[in-house]
């Protein structure tokens, strides 16, 4: 992994160290081109990557044993991650899950030894709810569940902030007060503060 001690990491909160930080913010270094000929860019999600914006990072005591960590990437939904419908393409949000679980593991792993750590995903469970649209922002909150001797998991849980848009009108005719007009139905997702988990 490329030197990024370059790299501010002051807007990131959490107890994390700043190298880490760095290392695990900076996601085209760290999901990079790592292919012995060095296939022409760009690579699977690698716009997409380029887009991610970590807001926090931190590591913590679980209460059996053991340490967690946790790393908080958002990034916005743009067209290259939509279906047909216009929503969120569900591999775009499995492709989303698989590369931050994986960051979180590496919190941990980085806190303990400056070795490389390489994984591969196994296996993964999705619940899908609610589709995330153009301009939602994501927010995926990554934690480590194990990290053993074998094997090592983690959970994302990805929360969606609506656009809301009010949009006020008036007939200046009229002396019976303003009509409102929901813009592209978006506040039908208004309710628990636009966060659907």
């Amino acid at each position: 992994m490329a030197n990024t001690n370059d790299s501010d990491v002051s807007h990131i909160a959490g107890n994390a160290s700043p190298h880490i930080k760095r290392a695990l913010s900076n996601h085209k270094t760290f999901f990079g081109n790592r292919h012995k000929k060095l296939i022409p860019g760009p690579i699977f999600f690698e716009v997409i990557q380029e887009r991610f914006r970590t807001t926090e990072v931190s590591i913590s005591e679980r209460p059996e044993g053991g340490l967690e960590g946790k790393i908080v990437v958002e990034v916005g939904v743009e067209e290259d991650m939509l279906n047909g419908k216009g929503e969120m393409d569900n591999g775009c949000s499995a492709s989303l899950i698989d590369m931050c679980s994986t960051l979180a593991l590496h919190v941990v792993v980085m806190s303990k030894t400056s070795e490389e750590y390489i994984s591969v995903s196994q296996t993964m469970n999705l619940m899908y709810h609610s589709p995330a649209k153009l301009g939602d922002k994501l927010k995926l909150i990554n934690k480590t569940i194990v990290i053993g001797d074998h094997a090592h998991s983690a959970k994302t849980e990805v929360h969606i902030f609506y656009k809301i848009i009010l949009h006020l009108e008036r007939d200046p005719t009229s002396t019976r007060g303003v009509r409102r007009a929901d813009k592209d139905d978006t506040l039908r997702h208004a309710s628990a503060e636009a966060v659907t988990p």
